[in-house]
């Protein structure tokens, strides 16, 4: 079973810096598909953290932390 990574080796300003840089659509398509569901969960699990560990809004953490990815 491979480790777990807690810290990301790329950050949400790298995967948006990817994504913001003149590329055209495949490209930042492929940028955008380099985040992987690890990032987006941490992510997600930081907004949850930051809202006071609501029950039953965990969709809506990994929405924004997905969408945060995509700025």
């Amino acid at each position: 079973m491979p480790k777990h990574n807690t810290t990301s080796p790329t950050s949400k300003k790298t995967a948006r810096r990817l994504v913001a840089g003149k590329t055209s659509t495949a490209s930042a398509a492929t940028a955008i598909a380099e985040v992987t569901d690890a990032q987006i969960a941490e992510r997600a699990f930081h907004i949850y953290l930051q809202e006071g560990c609501p029950d039953g809004r965990h969709l809506d953490h990994w929405f924004k932390a997905v969408s945060e990815f995509r700025v």
